[in-house]
């Protein structure tokens, strides 16, 4: 069963933590000109947390580091300058 305020506690505690760690790396990307400006930094972790939770939820092939790095260079690709 679905407990909102559960999920609200998740993302704020556990999800909004990472994502603003994530936010940090992001932004210095942009500022090494590695990543692209113009792109919303919500969407690109969403780009590379979405297949990494969809392995470990749906466990139809490992989350390994093989299959971590092949996620972040494919989403790194579509996302560099």
């Amino acid at each position: 069963m679905f407990d909102p305020q559960i999920a609200e506690e998740l993302r704020d505690r556990l999800v909004g933590s990472r994502r603003q760690l994530v936010w940090a790396i992001w932004e210095r990307g942009v500022t090494r000109g590695e990543s692209r400006p113009d792109t919303d930094p919500d969407v690109a972790l969403d780009l590379v947390s979405g297949p990494a939770g969809y392995r470990m939820i749906a466990g139809q092939a490992p989350l390994d580091d093989p299959a971590t790095d092949a996620i972040v260079d494919v989403a790194r690709r579509g996302l560099a300058r």
